[in-house]
């Protein structure tokens, strides 16, 4: 492949124009304080999470020499460790050496297995990916930044785990020196204190592979994932670069297909998985961020417009890039056979990137479609993207059945300075930044600033809203703020609703499903929480996961209870049902344990099978408890919905006209579907 440059040049160094600091990092209990060398934009909270999380702690020798291999260039030869008693081997001290063993690595894995046209296409790939990481525009998940090219760089490596599949003939083998296990933080089992709803006849409308068997349990193999910041890719003037971000899209799509080829697996039959689908994900995160920059209030039409068409144009350029790679590579193993479920998505997402309303192909729900971005270009670019993507995967398949999501994990948030975890709004206006002599200054968060000018405030007003935010945190009242500036500069805790039409407008772009728990107020109630379950439906989402506030903070994998949604919106929305006839169907699991977090394999305390109906004569639906017992819930899949018999009438009536019952029949009737 063709590999162009935007963020670097041939005539001057990959890392020209970025100045370097050394940040001194906190000790862990019982170790020393330590230090490592980050761009100078870095926070201090990026810093030390590099040093703890993707900086070797040892295994770097003093002295390197060099393998000559013939089929590679000269500088992606292996290195070998030199060993030399005088000389111990040292830890990594400096962020550039993560970048250089991360992208050499993936560097040279492209070019052993073909992905470069010349050897000018690989410096430019190696170079381009360095950017993209010393800038907080990319980050790879935990698993990668730590693992990749540690056995290239550095000679030596920890002990291989797993399995990996030979991407010329597909057959597996036990991983190698260079491989790294993917998912391998997600590996321990953990208490859940969040409810996670999957809507399964969603997922299945939106299934661009439903004929590759069984992927949601024990052997559905983790993609490879990296994390896209919109927000760095905001100018000096505000101009979000509609051209850098599709290009670091590119990249990363092309990276994450590569990786693939290093990638180790817990099972064979996750490997094989694995390279029948090849499924990537690049999650969009900090995307409130960009908002705020952008001087769009949260809750708003504009913003819910421009997080679509960012989400968008990830996935438009995602998949044309992916098509790109199967007509160089070839496509998935399970393409052909999917082919026309592929073509059938593919097709809804362009429908809804240009705005249509009516014509999509087997959806209950119709996506969010973009019509009025207040970013004419972004717009643009995001509908070309998707022209491409249409053109491109009809003449060549796909190389990867999945490429874009929205996931947690806040190791890759820390080291992009994210001040928005995912599709979350800005947790707070300020953060603590410490002093060189100790202790700490209150600073406002990085879209602050640009979001004070996107808002036309002149220069002596954004300096009072900044130095009460320095002096004071949050509390703004003494600023004489306009509604619409207090709008923009709203910050969590946002209503729900507003939340989840931003994550619905997302997910109308993203091959994925978004996995980010919603915080419910204080003191929620079951109906509540029904209600937003509901609206979540109706929205098209394909999964919701719902953390209670006084629970524990949720880690950042998959939530643990899975609800089956299997109706059309007129047979709940939309009254008169059939008389006595079941409506929908809804199957809760509660309170479960993860063996790993990416699997749907769940243990849970209790099981509640619930059927929506409309009994004979009445004015109401009814929500029935047709089963209640300890059980393990099978995978997601058919039979989820399957056998649901006359229930033993354990009953929640909710009235047709909106008004709903406040006295529950039974507190096992602990999911109740508000009409509408």
């Amino acid at each position: 492949m063709r590999i162009a440059r935007l963020f670097t040049r041939t005539d001057r160094p990959s890392y020209h124009g970025v100045d370097f600091r050394v940040a001194a990092v906190e000790s862990y209990a019982g170790e020393d304080a330590s230090a490592v060398e980050v761009p100078d934009t870095w926070s201090q909270a990026a810093a030390t999470a590099l040093s703890r999380h993707a900086v070797r702690p040892g295994g770097v020798p003093a002295r390197l020499d060099y393998r000559e291999e013939e089929e590679l260039p000269a500088w992606l030869w292996r290195r070998i460790a030199v060993a030399e008693p005088a000389l111990p081997q040292r830890a990594e001290t400096a962020a550039r050496q993560v970048f250089d063993r991360v992208a050499g690595a993936l560097t040279r894995q492209g070019w052993i297995a073909g992905y470069f046209d010349s050897e000018a296409d690989a410096l430019a790939f190696y170079d381009e990916i360095r950017v993209t990481l010393c800038r907080q525009r990319v980050m790879p998940s935990r698993t990668l930044l730590d693992g990749l090219g540690v056995a290239w760089a550095y000679g030596n490596a920890p002990e291989p785990r797993g399995y990996v599949v030979d991407f010329r003939t597909g057959l597996i083998a036990p991983a190698g020196a260079d491989h790294l296990l993917v998912g391998a933080e997600a590996q321990e089992a953990v208490e859940r204190p969040s409810d996670h709803v999957v809507f399964e006849r969603t997922v299945a409308e939106w299934d661009t592979v439903p004929h590759a068997g069984a992927r949601d349990g024990h052997d559905a193999p983790p993609p490879v994932a990296a994390f896209v910041n919109p927000f760095a890719f905001l100018d000096a003037t505000r101009r979000f670069d509609v051209d850098g971000f599709a290009h670091a899209v590119r990249l990363w799509t092309i990276a994450l297909d590569i990786a693939h080829g290093l990638a180790a697996y817990r099972t064979h039959e996750e490997a094989a998985q694995a390279w029948a689908l090849r499924p990537i994900a690049l999650s969009l995160t900090n995307v409130a961020s960009l908002l705020m920059a952008a001087g769009l209030a949260y809750d708003s039409d504009a913003a819910r417009q421009t997080a679509a068409s960012v989400a968008a144009l990830l996935t438009g350029t995602a998949y044309a890039t992916s098509a790109d790679l199967a007509e160089e590579l070839g496509a998935f193993p399970l393409f052909e056979s999917n082919r026309e479920p592929a073509r059938r998505v593919i097709q809804n997402h362009y429908r809804a990137a240009h705005g249509d309303e009516q014509s999509y192909e087997a959806l209950a729900h119709m996506p969010f479609p973009l019509r009025a971005c207040p970013t004419e270009a972004l717009l643009a670019a995001a509908r070309r993207a998707w022209n491409r993507a249409m053109a491109f995967s009809h003449a060549h398949g796909l190389r990867n059945a999945t490429v874009s999501t929205v996931r947690i994990e806040p190791v890759a948030e820390r080291l992009l300075d994210c001040a928005a975890p995912g599709l979350a709004p800005v947790a707070a206006l300020v953060r603590a930044e410490p002093l060189p002599g100790g202790g700490f200054r209150s600073v406002a968060v990085p879209p602050v600033a640009p979001a004070l000018r996107a808002l036309g405030l002149d220069a002596a007003t954004s300096d009072t809203i900044l130095a009460v935010l320095a002096d004071t945190g949050p509390a703004l009242e003494a600023a004489p703020l306009d509604p619409a500036v207090r709008a923009v500069l709203a910050v969590a805790p946002t209503a729900v609703e507003a939340r989840l039409r931003l994550i619905a407008a997302v997910q109308s772009f993203l091959s994925g499903t978004i996995e980010e728990p919603i915080a419910l107020r204080a003191g929620f109630d079951r109906n509540e929480r029904n209600e937003i379950v509901l609206l979540a439906w109706r929205l098209g989402l394909k999964a919701l996961a719902i953390a209670d506030p006084a629970a524990p903070a949720p880690s950042p994998a998959p939530a643990l209870v899975t609800t089956t949604a299997n109706a059309a919106p007129s047979e709940i929305v939309a009254a008169p049902a059939p008389e006595g006839v079941a409506v929908g169907r809804f199957v809760v699991y509660e309170g479960g344990r993860a063996h790993r977090a990416h699997d749907r394999r769940l243990r849970a305390r209790r099981a509640l099978r619930l059927v929506l109906s409309r009994p004979a004569g009445a004015q109401s639906l009814r929500l029935v408890v047709d089963r209640d017992e300890a059980v393990s819930p099978p995978s997601v899949g058919a039979d989820a919905v399957s056998g649901v018999r006359p229930a033993a009438e354990t009953s929640h009536t909710v009235a047709t006209t909106g008004v709903r019952s406040t006295t529950p029949a039974s507190e096992d009737a602990d999911v109740v579907v508000q009409q509408q």
